[in-house]
């Protein structure tokens, strides 16, 4: 009797089935992460800290990531699942969707960190540290309320908003997170990057528009963004590649012009 009244078993069932994923454990075993998914609908990521026998679970949450001295465990949150099938049936722009966003929680200090509009991320390998590449909005100027009598006399247009970055390019900024805080230095125009396995430099492709577009490979220290070296412009470049002992840098190029267009 009680078994007949369980739903039946059918196609529609599979959409609910939750399954776990993406387990990780840091080196001594402080943090444990992993991720409960439906087929559709909203991923929701677990977090456990067996010393203190503390369990979290954020919804929408996923792609979790565990620093090598295990003071800061970082993760991105997506849209609502719905709202993006709704987008899309409606065929909104992309470019129009919300955004991921990264949060970074610190152990230590028990603070939360959130970066909107996140493009892409990365951990070292050997160390704690986080690269962040996100859109950035333009700053907002106050404007001041001016009377009938000098807008007609003294009356100027209103100035607009400053640009985030005076270039024209299609990159974004780039940030670190290390130590507990995120360095006050940024770069701008940078479409890719890749940190080094054991954390000190990171390499980037910064991009502007000119005449012709332009692609510089820099690579900086990751404690201060210090420029170490910059390579020549060229039209294009991408797959940015670190040896393993973080010595060597490989990357491809194009020195034909009309690669860009």
């Amino acid at each position: 009797f009680l078994f007949a009244q369980l739903p039946a078993l059918d196609f529609k069932a599979y959409d609910l089935w939750k399954r776990l994923e993406k387990e990780q454990i840091s080196s001594t075993g402080k943090i444990i992460t992993y991720e409960q998914s439906v087929l559709r609908g909203n991923t929701e990521l677990h977090l456990f800290f067996p010393q203190i026998q503390k369990h979290d679970s954020i919804l929408r949450a996923k792609d979790a990531l565990i620093a090598s001295d295990e003071r800061f465990v970082a993760w991105t949150i997506s849209p609502d699942y719905d709202t993006l099938r709704k987008l899309e049936l409606n065929k909104i722009d992309k470019k129009k969707w919300p955004k991921d966003s990264l949060f970074i929680y610190h152990l230590e200090s028990d603070s939360l960190i959130k970066i909107s509009k996140l493009k892409q991320r990365q951990l070292a390998e050997d160390a704690p540290v986080l690269a962040i590449l996100h859109e950035v909005n333009p700053p907002k100027i106050q404007k001041k309320e001016v009377s009938k009598w000098d807008k007609l006399w003294f009356w100027k247009k209103e100035p607009e908003a400053p640009k985030a970055n005076p270039y024209k390019t299609d990159g974004f900024r780039l940030e670190l997170y290390q130590s507990g805080a995120l360095l006050t230095q940024v770069l701008d125009s940078i479409t890719q990057f890749a940190l080094s396995p054991d954390g000190s430099k990171i390499a980037v492709i910064q991009q502007r528009k000119v005449k012709l577009d332009s692609m510089e490979v820099k690579v900086y220290q990751t404690t201060n963004l210090s420029l170490i070296q910059a390579f020549e412009t060229q039209p294009l470049v991408q797959d940015l590649t670190w040896s393993s002992n973080s010595q060597q840098l490989v990357y491809l190029y194009s020195t034909d012009t009309s690669a860009t267009k």
